[in-house]
């Protein structure tokens, strides 16, 4: 088991693109030691990494698409405020996968 600041009352990780990919096996893996925000666009995916991880009930997800730059400062603080947390470490793992023809 990995310990750390975020085992710390009212610390956590925040993990961005947690719903899939590297950011959901972060997420799995992580929880196991950390309590966690897992960050994706997809409630239901958002979900489902939940479930997958150590502890579920110790981990707290935040469903917000972080292309909507001009509010994500004032969703974070709201989500914050709320659960009674700080963030003590940083994972992103977010990304926009956009295929385009080779010219």
């Amino acid at each position: 088991m990995t310990t750390g600041s975020s085992t710390k009352a009212g610390h956590y990780v925040l993990i961005t693109g947690a719903s899939s990919g590297i950011g959901r096996e972060m997420a799995i893996q992580m929880s196991r030691g950390q309590r966690l925000i897992l960050n994706g666009r997809d409630a239901v995916r958002l979900d489902e990494t939940l479930q997958a991880c150590s502890a579920p009930e110790t981990h707290v997800i935040w469903q917000y698409d972080l292309s909507a730059v001009d509010e994500l400062a004032a969703s974070l603080t709201a989500l914050l405020v709320e659960e009674e947390a700080k963030i003590s470490a940083f994972v992103h793992c977010a990304a926009v996968l956009k295929i385009l023809p080779l010219k």
